[in-house]
């Protein structure tokens, strides 16, 4: 009986020491968990930030895009209103010119009639 009653002692000895054990890796799996979630939480900050600098400099860039384009459309709008008003101006001489031809041939030809 003493040799039960002591081996019932030496296996709850044993056990609680495995209880202890067991506990003890629990509370260091569950401080280092923490310690893990803390790094995740602020790397997620960070990459957040991070991400809406990115979206504000990617809005920044488009929006400048887009003014260039328009600034580039309305400079070969205002380039093709140039040609056209150079090509008018070109139809408006020669037609001047082509009155001028005329009046001269019509004073040449009054000049020879009368010679």
């Amino acid at each position: 009986m003493v040799v039960l009653i002591c081996r019932i002692m030496l296996y709850l000895a044993h056990h609680s020491l495995y209880i202890s054990i067991m506990q003890q890796e629990v509370k260091t799996s569950l401080e280092e968990l923490g310690r893990k979630i803390k790094r995740l939480k602020s790397r997620n900050e960070r990459l957040e930030s991070e991400n809406e600098s990115l979206r504000q400099s990617v809005f920044m860039y488009l929006e400048q895009l887009e003014a260039a384009k328009n600034e580039s459309k309305k400079n070969k709008q205002d380039m093709l209103i140039q040609e056209i008003g150079k090509n008018a101006d070109k139809k408006s001489l020669q037609k001047e010119i082509d009155k001028y031809i005329q009046l001269i041939d019509k004073c040449m030809a009054t000049l020879h009639t009368k010679m």
